[in-house]
């Protein structure tokens, strides 16, 4: 049986045809009028594209945000292809760099973007204009089975040096990440989900993609206007970034339509969880997840605010272990993941694919990804994450973690979140703590005193900058960039 992202859609269409689908603006798509449309286009690639189309092709998709975008990505599915992503808010030479070393074939986007897609010998496939001759096309899907160990999209993550790498997603891990999501918020009063993050970060499948599965309505929009839809929608999943959240957290008109809250892509300071707490009755998740493990790997659902917020157990399909240097088991080490949810590699690098994915010390043939971040296993036997062990920064001969520091600095009372970062100083390196808090007494010699109770000196930051928010980039994390150029 055909168990793809896209026969489990057609089976939520054929169950419910007349419920509402997607929501983008003022305008609404049944799930019927969407699994028509997408197999329509799906068609005209397929007669249009045919040397583009199947199993191990990939497409690239560079659009807006709007329902042309999730239909873009459901109709490179039924042809048999796969997809990668194109944010056109990206620069030029960025995307050019994607498109070249992805060798994407064809690239589906609209006129305005055509310059970002230039070059190559690749067709751009402006889609809006291709709304009057898609009706005339046969709606029936194609005669498909997709194979789970075929690519269903290819994500670029930036490098460590270098230019960006893709992650290579197949198919059985998509299917198994989205799977165990509907199996998990089974109970979970929501209705709709707000897809509002960057089709280049691999969220966005999540957002796009679990509520056309769990029967639910997803509704397109940008994480800037995510508040004003807030206001006018109840029942409501968000899955985004801490720091995104946090910007809104201190205004709980603003969530009082959240329903069910998945905090992932980044530590959940307990600070932001306690105000979660007390803004109302909604579900909160910490959901950890690499781009590496098909999105999501742990999940803890929260209950009461605690000073360190566990990452939780595997889902369905995944397993983690924290290993010493040596991929021993360790009580505290680097996390590493494996499973049905494992990224077959980076495209064309099988010298970071060997690197990053490395053989099961104790299983049969399998690998295991190494995250780069330090972790352990509490006393009830739940995952916990300190930060990352390749930021690792040395100060006067000693080797400091900084995320052990924030984990400490965020318990502090009034602390919301931090970050740690080092700067050049006269001897060398100095360590400082950019720190967000709305409380305007905070001082430095309050947070010095704080930590020299809990660290050992050569830990304790040199400088703090207390912040009203922590800059994000376009994906909603922290700019480390721009944190550094405040000082």
């Amino acid at each position: 049986m055909d168990r793809s992202v896209v026969a489990l859609i057609r089976e939520s269409a054929t169950r419910h045809p007349g419920r509402v689908a997607v929501l983008c603006g003022e305008r609404r798509i049944t799930y019927g009028e969407l699994e028509e449309r997408s197999n329509q286009l799906a068609r005209l690639l397929l007669r249009e594209l045919p040397g583009a189309c199947g199993p191990e092709k990939l497409l690239g998709i560079c659009l807006q945000r709007s329902e042309w975008l999730l239909l873009a990505i459901l109709a490179i599915f039924k042809t048999g292809a796969g997809y990668v992503p194109l944010d056109p808010g990206y620069p030029a030479e960025r995307l050019a760099y994607i498109l070249e070393d992805s060798r994407a074939l064809a690239v589906l986007t609209e006129p305005a973007f055509a310059p970002l897609c230039a070059g190559g010998g690749r067709r751009p496939v402006f889609l809006p204009d291709l709304a009057a001759e898609l009706a005339s096309v046969d709606p029936e899907p194609p005669a498909l089975v997709h194979d789970p160990r075929h690519l269903a999209y290819v994500m670029y993550t930036s490098g460590t040096t270098g230019p960006p790498k893709g992650v290579m997603i197949q198919h059985g891990g998509l299917t198994n990440v989205l799977l165990w999501s509907v199996e998990e918020l089974a109970e979970s009063p929501y209705e709709v989900v707000f897809a509002g993050s960057s089709e280049c970060f691999d969220l966005s499948v999540f957002e796009l993609l679990f509520p056309l599965i769990a029967g639910k309505s997803v509704r397109i929009l940008s994480n800037l206007t995510l508040p004003l839809y807030l206001k006018r929608h109840s029942g409501v999943l968000i899955n985004t970034v801490p720091s995104l959240v946090q910007t809104f957290a201190q205004r709980p008109e603003i969530l009082r339509g959240a329903a069910v809250l998945n905090l992932v892509g980044e530590a959940l300071p307990p600070a932001l969880h306690r105000t979660l707490r007390a803004a109302g009755e909604m579900e909160i998740r910490n959901i950890y997840g690499t781009t590496e493990t098909t999105i999501h790997a742990l999940h803890q659902k929260l209950g009461a605010a605690e000073d360190e917020v566990p990452i939780g157990r595997p889902i369905t399909g995944l397993r983690a272990c924290v290993v010493d240097g040596d991929l021993q088991p360790a009580a505290r080490g680097e996390i590493l993941l494996g499973g049905t949810g494992l990224a077959r590699g980076y495209l064309g690098r099988p010298d970071l694919t060997a690197e990053k994915f490395v053989p099961d010390p104790y299983g049969d043939g399998e690998r295991l990804y190494r995250t780069g971040d330090l972790g352990g296993i509490r006393p009830d036997g739940l995952f916990a994450c300190y930060g990352r062990i390749d930021d690792q920064i040395k100060i006067k001969g000693f080797r400091i973690e900084p995320g052990e520091i924030a984990s400490y600095l965020d318990r502090h009372p009034k602390v919301q979140a931090s970050v740690i970062l080092a700067a050049a100083a006269a001897d060398g390196q100095t360590l400082v703590a950019f720190v967000v808090s709305q409380h305007g007494d905070l001082t430095d010699g309050e947070l010095r005193s704080f930590l020299k109770s809990k660290l050992p000196p050569h830990m304790v930051p040199g400088r703090f900058v207390v912040l009203p928010e922590l800059p994000v980039t376009a994906t909603g994390k922290v700019d480390r960039g721009a944190l550094l150029e405040r000082l």
